[in-house]
């Protein structure tokens, strides 16, 4: 059995996936995630956390409908330095620091 390599999927992956501002950007991702199987796929409580206050209902609904299939990681304190040490040296500005 080939081994499937594993993939983190964060809020915007799942986002894309609906779309319909950016049409290439949602039908890259409906490729992407037509050949799904062939990752081992995980979202964070993070993702989660922020797809549950999207304030769309409908979106809401079909974001948690996709990521209902996919296991949660949780945030640790591994996690949370590395995310400190992106803002730091400026791979993500400070307003994107999220905590579940």
């Amino acid at each position: 059995m080939k081994k499937r390599i594993k993939v983190y999927l964060d809020t915007s992956v799942i986002s894309a996936l609906f779309d319909e501002k950016n049409p290439e950007r949602k039908s890259l991702t409906t490729i992407f995630f037509n050949g799904i199987d062939e990752f081992e796929p995980y979202i964070s409580d993070i993702t989660v956390a922020e797809i549950e206050q999207t304030p769309d209902i409908e979106l809401r609904t079909k974001m948690g409908d996709t990521i209902a299939q996919f296991p949660v990681l949780s945030s640790t304190e591994d996690v949370e330095w590395l995310g400190k040490k992106y803002i730091r040296f400026g791979a993500f500005p400070e307003s994107y620091a999220e905590v579940p």
